[in-house]
């Protein structure tokens, strides 16, 4: 059977004939008048067809017409048909187009009508909320100014201005500004009170002066727009102004001016944070509390001869000592501007730790970044370093800097950053192509990080050869500041940094906040920084730090590799690609990796090998975790309340007791602060080049330029200098770096249809129009291909030598002609209709209706085109009259004389446009409101490629993107239809997936032998359960895992709902092991009593089983019915969780003591513990103690479990299948089965990778267990009872039966591992441990676990084919779609609170209650 093509379908192509071509203001080609016809046109179709569809459209002779169409990226270049080649590139390259244009070239061009502006008047929100404010003659205020609000209030609302008459404290009188209109009011206190009564009230208005959606200056005050937007300020801190005007206008119809909401968002601000002016007079007490709460630190405040704020240094003590004990000499320095109204500038000094993380040092905030401001800082700097080590700096090149940092910090280097340099290397090359600038960035970097003269030699040759000014300026950058092979002191081969991008995480929300807030924001994420970086590190077990080990561990992988010779005591030849030279005496190897990195290279670890020595005590310390922990050892207390700063009480204590501090001038540089000031480049990304020739290796696709060739035109140049093409025609060719000079000649031959000896051939540079590159030979080509290779349809200019115009054809054709040769119609500019926002629709749609004589293939055609049309124009219609044969539109607006009619042309389907009047008078532009005539597929279309990059896009961003981008206002279910359209169009339909699912389960039978996979329909043929279940988790369980399952499940979030159930093991390592997963409708008896009958099935070994779940309904019944002679242990997790559920009224501190009460009652091994945990969880409280123990104890107790759980109290199966889920469990079944497939193939590959490199008897945490109670157990007295029975005491006298392998602590039993009463009896009869430990530790089990794969299934980019699904419904079951059903609500992202159920809780010796030791035990008081 032969398999459809997406490509092999038919385009379906719009065919323009009998109109004109018109010339828009941009440059664009579009089309006016004349009929319109659809015809289908494939890559099989000749030109000689083509034209015999066009003639029976045309009803004519068309031997002289000719066909054009434009590209879908460029609407400027009209391109030729003229054989089979030009109609097979024409439906290449329209293959994503909607409905692709083709024009048949006939003369005459009928202007467009120009549309008139329509007046938009918004409705008044405010109406809701304040035409009530005043109520008539009779109402009462409080006082004056109570009535003055009011009064504000309802003339905003009622859209209208007024004067005040009288306005004093006793009586207010106001009349409307409206020239003669007689509305009045008039208020007076009652007898002597401050209570304003409304004496006199006429509530007429005969005037014209209605404000509209104007402004409201006189009664619109900066402290009402600070209420309006104070909320969302607080939430975004951020918010701009011009985000402010358009929010009041969207939701109160009023429009502000720039500067009316500035001052309410400063009038917000202060009512938020507080008065700036208090937070600067409490800079001399932060900076005193601030050494006084952090002893140690360096805070350091300069002001103005007026006692303004000028700069401030800090610098916690906390990064003082991080720096000296713990992080490398380096120091990154850099400066990014603050937003806030007084200007300034943040300086920063920062290191890096040894896990290669930004470790802040200490920051300043200065006027301006400057040499006076940098030598001021580093002086505070150098104050605060107390080491005298020498020390290396990397910024930019900062005059100021360069000159400061020599100054005061003499014996230190001073090394650029990268990424400033290429920002500054790329200015330099302003006139040349993004192609070739990353030509020479790239080898820039490439000779930075070279460590052999040869290499750097190599790449600057290379860059000269590109650009030999480029190469100019780099050597004229001191190579010693930036090139590794030349820098004189220690970078640790940073060679940029990031410290900004760093620094901007945390200010945000800030930079634009007083400085004393500013710094207590760095302050509070310095602490978290402290906090997270200790914490992270403590779960660390290696000599290393995490990224350290990693580097360390790559270079060992690679050290047995290479050969190496002795050529004396310490030093040693090693070969690799070079001969390589390692001195053990000076700590140095001419690759010069040691240096740079301050790690051992694999040239080193190589040698060391040779005479047995650790490579890991040739490390740097500062790599070393316990000098990472030391570096986070200290702690940075609070200073101030920040909050209560602003009280009046402090404000005068500030002015009494300490120096005064002014607010600094207000400063603000021109234009909008930059958010980012460099241009971000990945210095990580290796440049590889040639082995021989140091040439970078071109990384460059191979598939072929889609150019597009004019000829038969002349050059012209612009106003601008640039050059342009006008006249003659276009062709479509394709060329490749294969193609020779000759071939492409003969392919321009082809297009001239004469001799083209005498042609030259040029193009212009992407960047560059002003300049024409010749083509000459095949060289030349090539480049034309390299340097165009991110340009959409580059052209080339086919021109007579001496730049002569080339002359077309004559047309023989006596019809009327579309467009002249060398002229092109321009259209009046159109007036734009009212609206608020741009609308970038009108540049897809405003032509979709061109004038009367368009032409549609049929009425569904025109429908879509009036509909398009009319959300360009932001306007609704009615349709009046709608059938099959006619379509009568107009305008929704009251009066408006819009209107379009179109019928069939005679008996055919053509519709054709009769009625066009293009004049608005109305008032309704639909504006940013919600378009009644947007729809899904629309929508789709907008958001696919997004929702392909995140395919977790929500429905309310894409509401607010289509606002943002286009205008429109959505609804959440128009954006979730939309949504679930584009996902049908990238993940094919639904029902394909479904129907593919009786093929996807032979399939994976099939390449997969042993593996199960059961499917089960309802009598409808619907889709009820999936079963599945692979070989190689089959065996893994039975040969390597403990005789242990866990059941567990997650609710899917696709459309037709459905439960996912899991049941997984551990592995000899504690990993959870996946054995078996299912699909099913939801979780009940039936559910979980199918699933289990398969799982049975499944396996073949009758070892029993222990069984670990939740409490779900039928579970436990179907457990004990399938598997008879298993055990079933309850979740504590799960349990955990209902019991706070059932504490609900109970504090959260009680729920916590009762909670590590019940996870101590469960761990108890002996039963006086287990009692006196239950006790004193009924003396906390009786009713969770009768709950606890009404759950079977012999289901949640080590003490009483008859099975095997291995001390497997809780599972986190759900939370380790989610992590593989979360992208997928919206999709179709099958595409969930194939992504866990997926995510379990490469589970395996990875944990038998690391197996690989074990070198013990037991798996790692395995022996880690075993070696904690070995160090214990020699600690122990040991008496023996018999030969295999043995007395050892500890706190408790324990007997251990070696031969029932068994202890009466339990822990043996319970962990499978010896315990350390078993290791002591064992050492005391000269046994060993290992021997003692079950199979499932050791590490050959482990290996044998993960020893079977897993294979591909189906490739499921073709489930949605057509033959496909054929196939499928002939060979194959049917299965159909389940019902949509989806619970109520939002599905739940976690269903259970984590609780850390592996921290244990230490009991008393004596009372065994939680929380204290036998020294702090109250019992002995008593």
């Amino acid at each position: 059977m032969e398999f459809a093509m997406a490509s092999d379908k038919p385009l379906v192509c719009v065919v323009y004939l009998g109109g004109t071509l018109v010339n828009d203001k941009d440059g664009s080609v579009s089309y006016t008048g004349g009929e319109a016809h659809l015809t289908d046109v494939d890559r099989d179709m000749t030109f000689h067809q083509f034209k015999m569809e066009v003639a029976e459209m045309h009803g004519g002779d068309v031997s002289g017409l000719t066909f054009k169409y434009p590209l879908p990226t460029n609407k400027k270049t009209l391109i030729t048909i003229s054989n089979d080649k030009d109609l097979r590139r024409m439906v290449d390259m329209n293959r994503d187009t909607a409905s692709p244009e083709i024009y048949v070239l006939t003369k005459g061009a009928v202007p467009l009508p120009t549309p008139i502006p329509c007046n938009v008047e918004r409705p008044n929100k405010l109406s809701v909320y304040w035409e009530t404010a005043i109520t008539g003659v009779g109402q009462l205020f409080k006082d004056v100014h109570d009535f003055r609000e009011s009064l504000r209030k309802y003339a905003i609302a009622k859209n209208f201005g007024y004067k005040f008459v009288q306005n004093d404290r006793g009586r207010v009188t106001a009349k409307c500004k409206g020239e003669g209109c007689p509305w009045r009011i008039h208020a007076s206190r009652v007898s002597t009170t401050k209570i304003i009564k409304v004496r006199v009230f006429k509530d007429v208005h005969t005037c014209d002066r209605i404000f509209g959606t104007q402004s409201h200056p006189p009664h619109v005050t900066r402290f009402w727009i600070a209420d309006a937007v104070k909320k969302k300020l607080q939430e975004i801190p951020d918010y701009k102004v011009s985000d402010i005007v358009k929010d009041i206008y969207n939701e109160y119809g009023l429009k502000i001016n720039y500067s009316q909401a500035w001052r309410g968002k400063e009038t917000a601000r202060e009512q938020l944070l507080g008065k700036d002016v208090d937070f600067y007079k409490q800079l001399p007490r932060y900076c005193e509390k601030l050494i006084e709460t952090n002893p140690g630190s360096i805070a350091a405040l300069a002001t103005t001869n007026e006692e303004r704020f000028h700069r401030l240094f800090v610098s916690f003590r906390a990064c003082i000592h991080g720096f000296e004990h713990g992080c490398r000499p380096l120091l990154f320095l850099d400066g990014t501007s603050l937003k806030s109204k007084y200007g300034g500038t943040l300086l920063i000094a920062a290191s890096l730790d040894g896990n290669d993380e930004i470790f802040p040092v200490a920051f300043a905030v200065v006027e301006q970044e400057e040499y006076v401001s940098w030598h001021w800082f580093l002086v505070q700097l150098k104050s605060a370093l107390s080491s005298s080590r020498p020390l290396t700096f990397i910024s930019d090149r900062h005059k100021g800097l360069q000159e400061a940092v020599p100054l005061v910090f003499e014996d230190s280097t001073h090394a650029f950053c990268l990424r400033y340099l290429t920002r500054d290397l790329k200015k330099e090359m302003k006139t040349y192509p993004k192609e070739v600038k990353d030509v020479v960035v790239e080898l820039f970097f490439a000779a930075a990080r070279a460590c052999r003269k040869d290499e750097f030699v190599a790449c600057i040759d290379s860059i000269r050869s590109v650009s030999p000014e480029a190469a100019t300026w780099i050597m004229g950058v001191e190579p010693e500041r930036w090139a590794n092979l030349f820098f004189k002191g220690s970078r640790y081969n940073q060679m940029a940094s990031n410290v900004i991008e760093f620094i901007d995480g945390w200010i945000t929300k800030a930079c634009d906040f007083p400085v004393l807030k500013l710094v207590e924001a760095i302050r509070s994420e310095i602490v978290e920084l402290f906090r997270a970086r200790l914490e992270a590190s403590d779960k660390w077990n290696t000599r290393l730090t995490a990224k350290a080990e990693e580097k360390m561990r790559r270079e060992i992988d690679r050290a047995p590799l290479l050969s190496v010779s002795v050529s004396s005591a310490l030093v040693f030849e090693v070969i690799d690609d070079h001969t390589n030279i390692v001195d053990l005496e000076k700590s140095d190897c001419t690759c010069l990796n040691w240096k740079v990195m301050g790690l051992p290279c694999r040239h080193l670890i190589a040698s060391l090998n040779c005479i047995g020595r650790d490579a890991y005590d040739y490390c740097e310390r500062y790599f070393l975790s316990d000098y990472y922990k030391l570096t986070y050892t200290e702690s940075i207390n609070p200073v101030l309340d920040v909050d209560s700063i602003s009280s009046v009480s402090n404000a005068e204590t500030v002015v009494d007791s300490y120096p005064n501090v002014e607010l600094p001038k207000i400063h603000r540089q021109r234009g909008r602060p930059k958010k980012r000031r460099v241009e971000l480049h990945d210095t990580e990304k290796r440049t590889f080049l040639c082995g021989k020739c140091k040439e970078p290796v071109p990384m460059a696709s191979d598939t072929p330029l889609v150019c597009v060739v004019h000829l038969g035109g002349s050059l012209v140049s612009d106003k601008d200098g640039s050059i342009s093409y006008t006249g003659g025609e276009a062709h479509l060719t394709d060329v490749d770096r294969g193609m020779t000079f000759e071939e492409f000649k003969a392919e321009i031959a082809e297009m001239h249809c004469g001799d083209i000896s005498g042609l030259s051939f040029k193009y212009v540079l992407p960047t560059n129009r002003r300049t024409l590159i010749t083509i000459s030979n095949t060289k030349d080509l090539r480049r034309m291909v390299d340097i165009n290779r991110e340009t959409p349809s580059p052209e080339i200019y086919v021109l007579a030598k001496g730049i002569v115009p080339l002359n077309a054809a004559p047309e023989t054709n006596n019809t009327p002609s579309r467009i002249t040769t060398n002229t092109i119609v321009e259209l009046p500019t159109p007036t734009p209709l009212a609206c608020d926002r741009p609308n970038k629709l009108s540049v897809l749609w405003d032509n979709e209706i061109t004038g009367v004589g368009q032409l549609f293939m049929d009425v569904h055609e025109f429908r879509e085109a009036l509909r398009k049309y009319a959300i360009a124009k932001n306007f609704g219609y009615r349709l009046v009259k709608n059938n099959r044969t006619s379509v009568t539109a107009k305008c929704k607006g009251d009066g408006c004389s819009w209107r379009i009619h179109a019928s069939r042309v005679s008996t055919t389907k053509v519709i054709k446009i009769k009625v066009f009047k293009d004049v608005h008078t109305c008032n309704r532009v639909i504006g940013t409101q919600s378009h009644p005539h947007v729809t899904r597929f629309w929508i789709a279309n907008m958001i696919k490629k997004k929702l392909h990059e995140s395919p977790d896009y929500k429905v309310s961003d894409i509401v607010k993107d289509i606002d943002r981008d286009y205008g429109l206002k959505l609804k959440y279910k128009q954006a979730w239809r939309g949504m679930e359209t584009a996902r049908e169009q990238l993940l094919g339909k639904d029902v394909d997936f479904y129907k593919q699912l009786p093929r996807y389960c032979e399939k994976l039978i099939e390449t997969n032998p042993g593996s199960i996979a059961a499917l089960s329909t309802t009598a409808e043929d619907r889709f009820h359960r999936l079963f599945v279940s692979f070989h190689a988790c089959i065996r893994g369980f039975e040969c390597g895992c403990r005789p242990l399952v866990f059941l567990d499940r997650t609710p899917l979030k696709s459309k037709y709902g459905g439960v996912l159930l899991v049941a997984a093991s551990v592995d000899g390592n504690d990993e959870i092991f996946p054995i078996a997963f299912a699909v099913v409708e939801e979780e009940d008896y039936d559910s979980w009593h199918w699933f289990l009958l398969q799982l049975r099935s499944a396996l073949s070994s009758p070892i029993p089983l222990t069984f670990v779940s939740d409490r779900s309904n039928g579970l436990k019944e179907a457990v004990s019915q399938v598997f008879e002679n298993s055990e079933h242990a309850y979740c504590l997790r799960h349990l955990t969780r209902s019991l706070k559920k059932e504490m609900r009224t109970s504090s959260k501190e009680v729920k916590d003591v009762l909670v590590e009460l019940f996870l101590s009652a469960a761990r108890a091994r002996r039963k006086d513990e287990f009692v006196a945990c239950i006790e004193n969880m009924r003396s906390v409280s009786p009713e969770a103690a009768t709950w606890v123990m009404c759950f079977q104890p012999e289901l949640w107790a080590n003490l009483f479990f008859k099975g095997m759980r291995y001390n497997q109290l809780s599972s986190n199966v759900i939370e380790f299948i989610d992590g593989w889920i979360s992208k997928a469990c919206d999709f179709p079944v099958l595409k969930l089965m194939e992504v866990i497939r997926s995510e379990i193939a490469q589970l395996i590959c990875a944990r038998l990778e690391d197996a690989s490199k074990w070198n013990t008897s037991l798996t790692p945490r395995a022996e880690e267990k075993l070696h904690k109670e070995i160090n214990c157990a020699s600690l122990l007295s040991v008496s023996v009872s018999s030969a295999s029975v043995f007395e050892v005491v500890d706190e408790h006298s324990n007997i251990v039966d070696l031969e029932k392998s068994e202890c009466t602590c339990l822990n043996w039993k319970l962990t499978g591992v010896p315990c350390r009463h078993a290791i002591a009896s064992l050492s005391f009869i000269g046994r060993n441990a290992y021997d003692f430990c079950e199979k499932y530790f050791t590490s050959d089990h482990y290996r044998l676990t993960y020893s079977e794969t897993i294979n591909p299934v189906l490739d499921m980019d073709s489930i949605s084919s057509i033959s496909n699904i054929e196939m499928v419904d002939d060979s194959y079951p049917k299965v159909e779609l389940p019902k949509a059903h989806r619970t109520p609500g939002r599905p739940k992202k976690r269903r259970i609170e984590p609780i850390d159920l592996d921290k244990r809780t230490f009991l008393c010796g004596i009372c065994k209650g939680p929380g204290h030791n036998k020294k702090t035990c109250k019992a002995l008081v008593l």
